[in-house]
């Protein structure tokens, strides 16, 4: 078991015996009838992943077989929860996780940092918080989405790049940001085309389009002013994102 082989030795037999009763059958219907929420990750009647969140906004568990870890199945369990639990609670900011010291970095590499550490009469817990992962694209990356990645970067709420859909793009966009991404912004609907041709429509994270059209120099008053309008800002957390 994924647990007894990585961490419970981290925790005190109290803990590793609260744990077992947490993953009860029983215990786990109970929870889903109150306000947790459960995702699995199946091959066949085998199954490979699991995570469960609370009250829209929080980690509760999260494991990985053993034999299938490093394969991604973590990651996209997590991107397919978030993209759940923000299309029931639009005005979600931060998914939170209580995540046990040999898990810190795995947690990181998926965009959580750490907030407060404590310990308590079940062991260690390092409480992190993740930020929204927000990849944006105009054509050429010069002028509209470098002067959003300029705006947005120092929003604790988001994580952000930028990118192009043009060859001769400043960044051009690369499959390695789609996977990194977990909302994208288009200026205009043709780089969501785009988008679509080169990665694939079922492939690619929830997508908005700004309308906003290569009109504007970098960092041009009248473009800051759109992209910090709040039914532009909306837009990132809506539940129509998230159809």
């Amino acid at each position: 078991m994924v647990f007894d082989d990585a961490v419970a030795s981290y925790y005190s037999e109290q803990g590793n015996a609260e744990f077992y009763k947490y993953i009860e059958p029983s215990a786990i219907i109970e929870r889903l009838t109150t306000n947790h929420w459960i995702l699995t990750t199946k091959v066949g009647n085998k199954l490979l992943g699991i995570i469960e969140i609370r009250s829209n906004n929080h980690l509760a568990m999260l494991f990985v077989d053993s034999n299938h870890q490093r394969q991604g199945i973590g990651k996209h369990l997590l991107a397919a929860a978030i993209k759940q639990a923000r299309h029931n609670n639009p005005e979600l900011k931060k998914p939170t996780v209580h995540s046990s010291p040999n898990s810190v970095s795995a947690y990181k590499k998926l965009g959580f940092t750490t907030t407060a550490s404590e310990k308590d009469d079940e062991g260690n817990l390092a409480h992190m918080s993740k930020k929204l992962m927000l990849l944006v694209v105009c054509s050429r990356n010069q002028k509209r989405s470098l002067t959003a990645e300029k705006i947005y970067k120092n929003d604790p709420l988001k994580e952000v790049r930028s990118v192009g859909t043009s060859p001769n793009a400043r960044r051009q966009i690369t499959q390695a940001d789609v996977d990194w991404a977990e909302t994208i912004l288009c200026m205009e609907q043709k780089q969501q085309e785009i988008l679509q041709q080169l990665f694939g429509k079922n492939n690619l994270p929830t997508i908005r389009v700004l309308d906003i059209a290569d009109d504007y120099e970098y960092m041009d008053a009248e473009l800051v002013q759109m992209l910090e309008q709040e039914n532009y800002n909306r837009k990132l957390f809506s539940p129509l994102a998230y159809c």
